[in-house]
């Protein structure tokens, strides 16, 4: 079981406007004074849809919330089934500021349920599902090392740092450079990976066996 913290007063706003509120976009029917318990899935795309259904079926209330870093045309990659076990749907408003996260808290407290647990539902989730776990005290990976989930760098450059075998990469947006790095690794035969620094899956991710494929692709992403 987890506690949910205290209820405290929203910080006033530094410019002396009244902050955004999140968007309370859905509510399902079924809410009575019976507090339930809810689980909270961020961005609940592709496999997200599943763990909501799951979690659904283990008598878990589901609060579906967008992340200000989910595309709209993102959103409608959800299947009619798991359209159906959303008890509500907000959005969260802002980055990952306190004052930000507290009021996606507080949105969320103002619901009927108990909210137990937040959890992520597709790559763009990420960041927002470890501040806001860590936020409302429930359990998660925290923010430590937040940099690590979501950028491949970072992923390869920490399992470096422990001692084990990684990738030889370098992380740039100049040509010169990725050429210069290249040159020097001299791959045999030429076989190097080109991709963004975040995405999901395969997205945008080549085996490039030429320089000028590879600067090609590099220009392309």
């Amino acid at each position: 079981e987890h506690s949910l913290p205290e209820r405290g007063s929203r910080p006033p706003s530094a410019t002396g406007h009244a902050p955004r509120r999140p968007h309370l976009l859905h509510m399902g029917k079924g809410a009575n004074n019976v507090v339930q318990p809810a689980v909270v899935v961020v961005d609940p795309l592709s496999s997200g849809a599943l763990i909501s259904s799951k979690a659904y079926e283990r008598g878990y209330q589901v609060i579906r919330l967008w992340s200000s870093d989910c595309p709209e045309e993102l959103r409608h990659h959800t299947s009619p089934t798991a359209k159906e076990c959303f008890a509500a749907t907000l959005e969260h408003l802002g980055g990952m500021e306190a004052e930000a996260l507290e009021r996606t808290a507080e949105a969320l407290r103002e619901l009927p349920y108990q909210i137990e647990a937040v959890l992520c539902g597709s790559e763009p989730g990420v960041i927002l599902t470890d501040f806001l776990a860590e936020h409302m005290g429930l359990r998660g990976n925290g923010t430590e090392l937040v940099g690590v989930r979501r950028n491949k760098f970072n992923q390869s450059e920490a399992v470096r740092a422990q001692g084990h075998r990684a990738v030889q990469q370098v992380l740039t947006s100049s040509e010169a450079e990725a050429k210069a790095f290249v040159e020097a690794l001299d791959p045999q035969p030429f076989r190097v990976i080109v991709k963004p620094v975040e995405s999901a899956g395969s997205e945008d991710v080549k085996l490039c066996r030429s320089m000028d494929e590879g600067v090609a692709h590099m220009r392309e992403v």
